[in-house]
């Protein structure tokens, strides 16, 4: 378990055992010390060190027993910290309601009980609902409690709504399941077409444009996909078609505000990534309208992923100085609290942006900032990022003349990815990088015609609104350098 915490959490884990010396003596302290310290470490080393006097095996059983208490008592507060979602604070209400009623203060408990009840309701988790009708019933006795009658009337009422929640969860495991499978098989797989059959085959078909949550997950999973696979056009009129519906039964409110923004920054995505940029645009002044609802409760989770994605659009509409300002705004503004993953993006987008503008010295030096190596990167982003990232710092030290470096950074990223080269999805990024190696070697022979007649034959292109937007830039980037033109005005070219 020591080994999930990352070194933020390992810190804060040792204060957590601090304030509990009483109930942890110092040899808790001592283990978990080990423990994080040595990844090797077996039963015989730990008790010799923890008891080189006496290797009492009793003692040390006890003392691991009690770490692992602590901290899945640790894990579990940290969970609740964190999960400030409607469904989280629903299972506090209740937690904290069964606290009090073992405590016999059944009036509050009730009060607690009623108030995830009504959060339940409101906010549609039938399942949760349905096992707080059944503790209501359980505690049916005590004074406080509503008639018997009603509460079984209650629980009765929800139970099918229960049952179809139950089904629409196995559902999202099926799909996937076999949408994962898919991928992983390397299969061409109907992504509409799976979902289709086992929403029909749940019962679920009709009730999906009505079920924010569920229809969230769903389109989830399949983004994820379509992420991957780098298959947005497909997926872009899937996305569409449910949520228009879902605004025109007026399904969203409130309590499940949260899907509504998550699924319009969804569809500014992948119509950005289709290069529809006035769409894209349009949907994002309505995900801005939506930040602004409901006392902003999204407006600070989400509002510096709004602007990343905003800062994009900008970028390939010809306003690259614009989306520099934007990104470089957002670090410096101290009010905005970005989780890892955005900061990490903002800094992969400012180092594209500013090779952009020709600015390759600060385009090289922009994850300065980010002291982690490529495989703590690799864990939070994803290898994909990382070679992205390699890439970018590559053709920048290519532009700053720095010869050595790039052959040195192309060995590594060869040794680092070579298995990733071997799925069809990156074979294009592997040539594009045996042609960055030729021109590094020999840079007179961009103008060419015999490179110019070898980047024709090395790349297979479809059709120039389905293909991908990350690889019209990376190929804009050869095609200035082969019509001795500026790259910024290349990519423009390609991608409108």
């Amino acid at each position: 378990m020591t080994r999930v915490l990352s070194p933020e959490e390992k810190k804060d884990f040792r204060v957590f055992l601090q304030r509990y010396q009483k109930k942890s003596p110092d040899k808790t302290l001592e283990l978990f010390q080990l423990f994080s310290e040595n990844k090797k470490v077996d039963r015989s080393n730990a008790l010799a060190k923890l008891y080189p006097n006496d290797s009492n095996l009793v003692a040390y059983h006890a003392t691991r027993k009690r770490l692992i208490k602590q901290l899945s008592e640790y894990i579990f507060l940290q969970q609740k910290k964190e999960d400030i979602t409607n469904e989280g604070q629903t299972e506090s209400l209740l937690f904290v309601s069964k606290y009090l009623f073992d405590r016999n203060a059944d009036e509050a408990g009730w009060s607690f009980l009623k108030q995830a009840e009504e959060l339940a309701l409101k906010t549609e988790m039938f399942l949760l609902l349905n096992s707080i009708y059944s503790y209501q019933i359980e505690k049916s006795m005590s004074e406080f409690a509503p008639d018997l009658k009603l509460l079984l009337k209650n629980k009765e009422r929800i139970f099918e709504l229960a049952l179809e929640e139950d089904r629409a969860n196995t559902a999202q495991q099926l799909i996937r399941h076999q949408l994962m499978q898919s991928m992983t098989k390397g299969q061409e797989i109907d992504m509409e077409k799976v979902v289709s059959e086992i929403l029909t085959k749940y019962k679920l078909t009709e009730t999906l444009p009505e079920k924010p949550r569920l229809m969230y997950n769903i389109i989830s999973i399949m983004r994820t996909i379509a992420l991957s696979k780098k298959e947005f056009y497909s997926f872009e009129p899937y996305i569409i078609k449910l949520f228009t519906t879902a605004e025109k039964n007026n399904i969203f409110n409130k309590y499940n505000h949260r899907y509504k923004v998550h699924l319009q920054y969804m569809i500014a995505h992948v119509l950005y990534r289709n290069k529809k940029f006035t769409e894209a645009t349009y949907y994002l002044k309505t995900l801005f309208q939506s930040l602004q609802e409901f006392n902003k409760s999204q407006y600070f989770n989400f509002y510096p992923k709004y602007m990343l994605l905003n800062a994009a659009v900008l970028n390939f509409t010809g306003r690259n100085a614009e989306a520099i300002d934007y990104l470089k705004s957002i670090l410096d503004d101290k009010n905005f609290l970005t989780n890892k993953i955005t900061t990490l993006n903002i800094y992969l987008n400012l180092s594209i942006y500013l090779f952009q503008q020709e600015q390759y010295h600060s385009s090289a030096t922009a994850f300065r900032n980010i002291q982690h190596s490529d495989t703590w990167l690799s864990k939070i982003m994803g290898r994909e990022w990382v070679l992205k990232k390699n890439i970018i710092e590559c053709i920048s030290q290519f532009e700053l003349g720095h010869s050595d470096l790039v052959e040195s950074r192309l060995k590594s990223i060869h040794r680092n990815f070579n298995d990733l080269f071997q799925q069809a999805i990156y074979k294009r990024v592997e040539v594009f990088l045996l042609l960055v190696k030729r021109l590094n070697n020999q840079p007179h022979l961009a103008s060419s015609k015999a490179f110019k007649e070898e980047v024709d034959k090395s790349f297979l292109f479809i059709e120039a609104e389905k293909e991908d937007i990350q690889a019209m830039s990376f190929y804009g980037w050869l095609k200035s350098k082969m019509e001795n033109r500026k790259y910024y005005e290349v990519v423009l070219e390609l991608v409108n």
